[in-house]
């Protein structure tokens, strides 16, 4: 306990001596007002404007970024409140309180350590280089100069609030550890289980099979979330009462830290990613992170209490026993994440990389016993890739569910394919010897099953033809291709219990292509119960009855008071 006090004195002595050489330099007082830029960039109040507006203007990929953004700031806000709490460091006595951004000098923000601008700082900055990344991730000079941009304003930001003397080298050292602690911690965990989420898409369904590893996913966020409350409780608690403060982070650690870690280590085993190295360096800092709360629980238990009972010391002894338990429990299952990790995966599987097209079951049976051959046909089978068709533009609104305060919008996805007839193209569709061109039209119903499908032929006097007879032994199945080799889609993308999913679309030779009017397009109705919020959806099947029968469970569903007369009328 004296070492750490002596250690604790000599960081002391020597942050106070810099401020003091700080402000005795003609030089870095000249440039205060150029410091104070960094200091209003990095203000918390804005970033959650700028959290808005990448929301509601971003695409799908920067809208999930920015909601991981929100909570990255949330953490950090917590648990950057919390330890100045607890610690109460008084900033540098040299600091300019006068012009100090208004709302950084009152409550936990008018003590010293750590540093929220430097955590804040690093947690925006890896966060924007990971949008950066979305968005430009072709154009490498433009990549560069973003990544190089917000690693000088990180940079710029740390070193300002040493310059300005608003905090401590100690401060700020101990703000750039947090800031990576949480963005590799937490926000990264979620962001690589979303990632994994995106990777499967609508295979997930079949992953989800036995263990539902979207549940997982869920869990994680909500457990995390109370984790960080507790924590940040306890933090608080302790600098006014440690028998609480010990209370309260043991229960947190056990009712929720080590159900969340072993959910956690549950989805990161099972799946293999190229981005394993995110996974490594969280399991590290959760090894570092059990190792600190082990230090502190050990400095509570050590330290002399008024109280003499002998049913509180009990009580505390099998508080601080139960509590390094856990915590060797949780380091334990990070280290057997690292040993699990597979590390030489390097296939980045997502809805881009698979494949749509036509094979014989034959031919499916050869691709997966690795015996499939490319040949020159290949690319005429290949007639899109699955992330086209669930995140098609072409799309009307099936249905939606309404609570009081808001609707839910699920869309119907069409996307069609014109196989054009030439020499090349006949070689693979016989139908091309007689017809002008093939349409194979896909649907997709948000958060539904597989894409339905069917096919048309246009002939060389522009009748249109519903089916096509040339393909009758092909279907619609799901690969991939690496390193030149075809697979079957999401191979080697899980270990667990479901290692091969549904590779096959459905074919629906109800879909009419012929119509001039899209199939099921018109189907537009709305799902709303205003009692009980209780929103019904359509029955699995709905789109896959034909014409009458829809009509028929429409009427029986308007007698239920389940759908409006609109879409009585569409699917008449």
């Amino acid at each position: 306990m004296d070492k750490l006090l002596n250690l604790r004195d000599f960081f002391v002595k020597h942050d106070v001596n810099l401020a003091k050489k700080i402000h005795s330099n003609y030089t870095i007082r000249r440039l205060h007002n150029h410091f104070l830029i960094f200091e209003y960039i990095f203000h918390g109040v804005p970033w959650f404007f700028v959290v808005i507006l990448l929301y509601l203007f971003g695409d799908k990929s920067i809208s999930f970024n920015s909601l991981l953004f929100l909570k990255g700031l949330i953490i950090d806000l917590v648990i950057v409140g919390g330890i100045k709490l607890a610690t109460r460091r008084k900033r540098p006595r040299f600091n300019a309180r006068e012009d100090m951004v208004l709302g950084t000098n009152v409550g936990p923000d008018k003590f010293s350590f750590p540093s929220g601008h430097s955590s804040r700082s690093i947690l925006i900055s890896n966060l924007f280089i990971d949008i950066v990344k979305l968005v430009f991730y072709e154009q490498i000079i433009l990549y560069f100069v973003f990544v190089s941009f917000f690693c000088f304003l990180a940079l710029g930001t740390c070193l300002s609030r040493i310059f300005l003397l608003r905090h401590y080298l100690t401060d700020v050292l101990a703000g750039i550890f947090l800031g990576y602690f949480v963005y590799y911690l937490i926000v990264s965990k979620m962001a690589t289980m979303a990632k994994a989420s995106y990777s499967g898409s609508i295979a997930f369904d079949s992953f989800n099979r036995d263990i539902s590893y979207t549940s997982i996913y869920s869990a994680t966020i909500v457990l995390g979330l109370f984790y960080i409350i507790g924590m940040a409780s306890s933090i608080f608690f302790g600098s006014i009462e440690k028998k609480i403060s010990l209370i309260v982070s043991t229960a947190t650690i056990i009712l929720i830290n080590i159900p969340r870690e072993g959910i956690v280590y549950k989805f990161f085993v099972c799946f293999n990613y190229p981005y394993y190295q995110i996974v490594q360096a969280r399991a590290c800092l959760t090894f570092v992170s059990v190792i600190v709360i082990i230090v502190i629980h050990v400095q509570i238990m050590i330290s002399k209490d008024d109280d003499t009972q002998i049913l509180f010391k009990i009580c505390k002894i099998l508080l601080f026993i139960a509590s390094i338990l856990v915590l060797i429990g949780i380091a334990v299952l990070n280290i057997f994440t690292l040993i699990n990790l597979k590390t030489d995966f390097e296939k980045d599987i997502n809805p881009k990389t698979i494949k749509i097209g036509y094979f014989t079951e034959k031919e499916i049976a050869q691709i997966k016993e690795n015996t499939f051959i490319k040949d020159s046909n290949y690319t005429n089978r290949i007639i899109s890739n699955l992330n086209d068709i669930i995140f098609s533009d072409n799309k009307r609104i099936a249905y939606r569910t309404c609570t009081r305060s808001s609707c839910t919008y699920y869309y119907l996805r069409t996307l069609n394919a014109e196989i054009t007839c030439n020499s090349d193209s006949e070689k693979f569709y016989s139908d091309c010897s007689t017809a002008h061109k093939l349409i194979i039209q896909m649907k997709y119903l948000d958060g539904g099953e597989y894409p339905m499908y069917n096919c048309a032929t246009i002939g060389k006097n522009a009748t249109c033809i519903r089916g096509c007879p040339g393909l009758i032994n092909h279907k619609l199945f799901l690969v991939q291709e690496f390193n030149n080799r075809v697979e079957l889609g999401w191979d080697g993308f899980c270990n667990c219990e479901v290692k091969s999913p549904n590779i096959k679309l459905i074919e629906n030779i109800g879909l009419n292509l012929c119509d001039n009017k899209g199939s099921f397009l018109r189907i537009n109705f709305s799902v709303f119960n205003n009692q009980n919020l209780i929103t019904p959806i359509p029955p699995p099947n709905f789109y896959h009855l034909n014409q009458s029968d829809r009509l028929i469970n429409c009427v029986k569903r308007l007698n239920d008071k389940l759908v409006d007369m609109d879409e009585v009328i569409d699917a008449a």
